[in-house]
């Protein structure tokens, strides 16, 4: 359990990440994506799967990042190549816009065929599968 009550938390890894079901998630005390970062250093894989649930922010603009097998994200990531299956959920959570007419309960889904932004920030929800290059 990841304790970011009292604010911010940061995880850097080298390497790669598997977040996978219940035994492996990271749980983390304030499910506000804007309260949980993990910065991945290098091309490692980064994967969340098997009913795994992640809140905060991914940035791993080297790696590839597979949510798949009902994985579900709450926030917003960045990776070399997005993969998703038919069983992703993914909710972009515009708080972290930085905007002050936004909330972070405000977890909008939009569409796969949604255009990366210019920061290459995705913003997609998948219930077909798809493939998403971000560079």
């Amino acid at each position: 359990m990841v304790d970011n009550t009292l604010g911010p938390v940061t995880l850097y890894v080298t390497g790669w990440v598997d977040v996978a079901g219940t035994k492996g998630e990271i749980l983390v005390a304030d499910s506000t994506p804007e309260k949980f970062a993990m910065y991945v250093m290098g091309g490692g894989l980064v994967r969340i799967r098997q009913h795994a649930t992640f809140h905060g922010v991914v940035y791993a603009p080297e790696s590839p990042l597979h949510i798949t097998s009902h994985g579900a994200f709450y926030g917003a990531f960045v990776g070399d190549m997005v993969t998703f299956d038919d069983q992703t959920q993914v909710y972009f959570d515009t708080a972290l816009l930085g905007t002050s007419a936004t909330s972070s309960a405000d977890t909008t889904p939009s569409s796969m065929d949604a255009t990366p932004s210019s920061t290459e920030t995705t913003t997609s929800t998948s219930n077909g599968g798809g493939r998403r290059n971000n560079r």
